[in-house]
């Protein structure tokens, strides 16, 4: 069912440096340059989804972020404050989301590739894939959670207390925001979330002062607020995703009697993955949302406690739309981005 092309290039074992192409510029930096470009593009791509998914899980169950669809929500909010309502937190998001990609993507190239070579690698090839996902992710983690910390913080600005919640038990605001840069200092708080005082004050708050409210009130330490159920996270869905699109490729590679780096086999096998991660680790994604977001500290116990009690278990749930729209696509131009990418590199 998918019309066969001939296989260009056959990867190297080492992987290491290449003769040709970018004027024998080494495989790594090239790869490396390859995923930062792929990287700035997605970030464009997926943004707005990742506001909704992100204001969906901090929100009430009668909010208008969950009560809209993801795309009429999307619509909304374009027609209340232009392009820039859909983007906020971006550029917090792209400083630090490019270099954890690169660094992701460069060191699971890597480490499977080590891994295949051991014995025990070659005899395990599902245990490599989800070996590599976990080195990635641990790579990975350490640079993305501060500025992911940051940018969740800013998309949660500017909602209106009617979005937030509507009832006095859920009275949410979502952000900690401060008036102007002198004037920093601890907000309000409802229900244990972080408020702003005044939508004026969510609108003009800046990236560098939610930064430096997270300093005086926590510390270096809050910047890095959630790193450990971040890694948690990002472990299963790595694992899931790697394993799912690892193995899909062969399987449909073998049925349609194509090589691997088909197209179309590159693609169903990137849909499949981003498919089942996003579906296997939605509440989990509640649970980091939910710790990264929260006006004080929070554990992991009290995020899933806090869930229970605003949502119900169809909190869990909350973000799952925005998170298969934006993920399914982006599996499929990774998976076509990254196997081309090694692909070229090495060639």
């Amino acid at each position: 069912f998918l019309p066969c092309l001939p296989r260009r290039c056959q990867p190297r074992a080492s992987g290491l440096r290449a003769k040709s192409g970018f004027a024998g510029v080494p495989y790594n930096s090239r790869l490396a340059l390859l995923t930062t470009l792929y990287s700035l593009v997605e970030g464009v791509v997926t943004h707005p989804y990742d506001l909704v998914k992100t204001r969906q899980q901090m929100s009430s169950s009668c909010a208008i972020v969950n009560r809209l669809s993801t795309l009429r929500y999307m619509l909304h909010l374009r027609h209340r404050g232009g392009l820039s309502e859909l983007y906020r937190g971006f550029s917090w998001s792209v400083v630090g989301g490019v270099p954890s990609e690169v660094l992701y993507y460069v060191g699971y190239t890597q480490t499977k590739l080590l891994l295949l070579q051991t014995t025990a690698g070659s005899r395990y090839p599902s245990a490599v894939f989800v070996a590599a996902g976990a080195t990635a992710d641990a790579l990975s983690v350490l640079v993305s959670v501060p500025t992911d910390v940051i940018s969740q913080r800013l998309q949660l600005q500017g909602m209106q207390g009617a979005q937030l919640a509507t009832t006095a038990a859920a009275a949410n605001a979502t952000t900690a925001v401060v008036k102007n840069a002198a004037a920093l200092r601890p907000q309000p708080r409802a229900a244990g979330l972080m408020v702003a005082t005044t939508a004026a004050d969510a609108i003009s708050a800046t990236g560098v002062q939610v930064a430096r409210h997270i300093l005086r009130s926590e510390g270096v330490a809050g910047l890095w607020r959630g790193v450990g159920v971040t890694l948690a996270y990002f472990g299963p869905n790595s694992a899931v995703w790697w394993l799912t699109h690892e193995r899909s490729k062969q399987w449909l590679a073998q049925r349609a009697r194509c090589s691997a780096e088909h197209v179309g086999v590159l693609a169903l096998s990137g849909g499949l993955a981003g498919f089942a991660a996003t579906i296997a680790t939605n509440p989990l994604d509640v649970v980091k949302t939910r710790v990264q977001c929260n006006d004080m500290p929070t554990t992991v116990v009290e995020a899933v406690r806090q869930t229970l009690v605003q949502r119900g278990w169809r909190g869990f749930l909350s973000g799952l739309s925005p998170r298969l729209w934006a993920a399914v696509p982006r599996s499929i131009c990774t998976v076509l981005a990254y196997e081309h990418a090694v692909m070229f590199s090495r060639c």
